[in-house]
């Protein structure tokens, strides 16, 4: 049988095309081909598990680390990336990792 979806919203997805490229443990909202999306309807708590984050296309493994913490940091590096948490009707990201022009970035969250 099927069930209502309750009260919670759609999916967010975000899609960007970088425009230049992104530096390690820098924000992707740096580069013009990114914008912050809303997110909020996303928990706070429930951010790691209800957010997934594509560059070209590969799936990557969230970090664990608080999003101020370095890439040197061993939280950052348990992971790919950062999620901003803090600010989920503004989500940005940090990748523990470089990017390139013309890289193609994913973010699905599933509320």
């Amino acid at each position: 049988s099927w069930a209502a979806k309750g009260s919670a919203g759609d999916s967010v997805k975000t899609y960007a095309t970088l425009a230049g490229a992104v530096a390690a443990n820098a924000n992707l909202s740096s580069d013009s081909g990114y914008s912050t999306t809303d997110y909020s309807a996303i928990s706070t708590a429930n951010a790691a598990k209800a957010i997934d984050v594509y560059v070209n296309g590969q799936l990557l493994q969230s970090g664990s680390g608080p999003y101020s913490t370095d890439t040197s940091a061993g939280g950052f590096t348990s992971g790919d990336y950062l999620a901003k948490t803090l600010t989920m009707n503004a989500l940005d990201i940090k990748f523990s990792f470089a990017l390139e022009k013309d890289d193609v970035v994913c973010i699905i969250g599933r509320a």
